[in-house]
């Protein structure tokens, strides 16, 4: 279960430091609505949000920490669809359904806000700019999806580990000079579900890059010493 938070200014809509929540673009009574009645709470890392075939009563916000937003086949594989941060709505996938048909966890401690489906609906009807924000994501997140589909079908295990990579980088990366240093706390499973690999594929293959000096270690930490090779090793995908 997720520890509840006693609510402080930085929980509050009105108050929080969070600029590109959704509920930002809500009317004022609405944003006191949603700040009265949400429930904010704490998930330690590696604690389940929702789960695939939950029953779906709502949104979640993250207000602080990060998500990973996964499903799995039919032979129990698991994928990470992608990494949800600050800000993110997660379960949106859920708008109109009963069950959920994706998962949740949290990869690090992480404080989220829970808003019940009858709340949510009333606030989209009544708030025009925030309803137009939330289809163009739903379009740009489909957009993103159909697009990584593709290229994952296409991809070879090395363009796919360049690709998970490039994906970590952008979540848990921190630049230095010329190189990326990766502090991330995912496990090398989790790490191959990026692309869909299995642990072996993932590891056989970042072991080539590191002989060829492209990634490599210190302490706990991936470090991506060339990241331009991978960015030309995929460049015919950021095309598309």
């Amino acid at each position: 279960m997720a520890n509840f938070l006693k609510m402080s200014a930085n929980y509050f809509c009105k108050t929080c430091p969070q600029k590109n929540c959704v509920i930002k673009l809500c009317s004022e009574d609405d944003m006191q609505e949603v700040s009265d009645k949400k429930e904010t709470s704490i998930y330690r890392k590696g604690q389940v949000i929702f789960s695939e075939g939950s029953t779906v009563f709502g949104i979640y916000i993250i207000h602080n920490g990060k998500v990973k937003v996964y499903n799995t086949g039919f032979n129990l594989k698991q994928q990470i669809l992608r990494f949800s941060v600050d800000g993110d709505l997660l379960g949106h996938r859920g708008f109109g359904a009963k069950k959920y048909s994706i998962g949740a966890i949290a990869i690090e401690d992480s404080v989220i806000c829970f808003i019940d489906n009858p709340l949510y609906y009333r606030i989209i009807k009544r708030n025009t700019e925030m309803l137009f924000h939330i289809m163009a994501f739903y379009a740009s997140e489909l957009r993103a999806a159909e697009a990584r589909m593709k290229n994952l079908s296409q991809m070879s295990v090395r363009e796919k580990v360049a690709e998970s990579l490039q994906i970590m980088s952008a979540i848990f990366g921190k630049k230095e000079k010329e190189r990326i240093v990766l502090d991330t706390p995912l496990t090398r499973q989790e790490m191959a579900e990026i692309g869909g690999m299995r642990p072996e594929q993932f590891i056989k293959e970042l072991n080539i890059f590191i002989a060829d000096k492209v990634v490599g270690f210190s302490d706990k930490n991936i470090i991506i010493n060339k990241p331009h090779v991978l960015t030309e090793l995929l460049s015919i995908y950021n095309q598309q």
